[in-house]
């Protein structure tokens, strides 16, 4: 026999026994969804995001939400000059009472 014979073989061989811990480590060490880093905290792992990817993924949120608020605040200023006596109350009993919840005082 060859030595070029007997190593097609012994390849698969040693590669299994290589790779044989390799699939059982991964599957038993979660990665984070963004940077891919392996996840040891309980928290972390629940998430599927590390630490500081999950604090940038709720800045985006944030900014996300700010944005979609502005929009709305800047809808309502436009159409409250042509709003009707009741509707005008709505509003301004609806804002009074957001502002309360959130405690700004008016």
């Amino acid at each position: 026999m060859s030595p070029n014979e007997s190593r097609p073989e012994e390849f698969p061989r040693a590669a299994r026994k290589a790779f044989a811990g390799a699939v059982t480590s991964v599957a038993e060490s979660p990665r984070c969804v963004c940077c891919r880093r392996p996840l040891s905290d309980p928290v972390s792992v629940s998430r599927g995001f590390g630490r500081v990817c999950f604090g940038r993924v709720r800045l985006d949120q944030h900014a996300a939400m700010v944005a979609v608020v502005r929009q709305r605040i800047d809808q309502l200023s436009m159409t409250v000059d042509v709003m009707d006596a009741d509707q005008l109350e709505s509003v301004n009993s609806a804002l009074a009472h957001l502002l309360d919840a959130l405690g700004v005082i008016a």
